[in-house]
């Protein structure tokens, strides 16, 4: 699943194929498929270990950022920077989505469910600082998912830094007009 994992990542989901996993993992095509049944298969394995891995040590370093709601939610963009390296090929949760869009529906709905879960730690912080208008859950991911690809594009992570001050910004606005109202 690591060699699986290097590859996708490199080269994308559908460039890589098995021959090549093979190669890179060191094993022999009955081995990989006494554990996965398909390449698909071990897609969705890869998915759901890099997601559990993902999001949980992106929970743990927004929980650690504060007890307070707000400083969680910043806290999600100071994990992805932890988690995005030097030779960051963008989110393989989008990649997985977008190489599968009219192939395998249950690969790209695992990639939504991802991003899914992301929203919901959100929007249950959203939800402790009284912040009902709905649509701002949905600009956070926006700035969440765009910035990821902006690191990509731009081999820094100084899209996460301004994502996170927007976040802030969108999220104190809201207060205080609610505090104004």
């Amino acid at each position: 699943m690591d060699a699986a994992l290097d590859l996708f990542m490199e080269k994308g989901f559908k460039a890589t194929g098995i021959e090549a996993i093979l190669k890179e993992a060191r094993v022999a095509k009955m081995t990989l498929y006494k554990h996965f049944s398909s390449k698909d298969e071990l897609v969705l394995a890869v998915l759901r270990r890099q997601d559990e891995e993902i999001r949980n040590r992106l929970f743990s370093i927004a929980k650690k950022s504060g007890k307070n709601p707000l400083s969680q939610i910043t806290g999600l963009f100071e994990g992805l920077s932890k988690l995005v390296g030097k030779k960051y090929n963008g989110c393989l949760f989008t990649k997985a989505s977008f190489e599968y869009k009219n192939d395998n529906q249950s690969i790209k709905r695992f990639s939504i469910e991802h991003k899914s879960l992301i929203k919901e730690f959100i929007d249950e912080r959203l939800v402790e600082l009284k912040i009902s208008d709905e649509s701002v859950g949905t600009q956070i991911m926006i700035l969440y998912n765009g910035s990821l690809n902006e690191c990509q594009m731009m081999d820094c992570k100084d899209p996460l830094i301004i994502a996170q001050k927007m976040v802030a910004d969108l999220i104190t606005r809201n207060l205080e007009a609610r505090t104004n109202d």
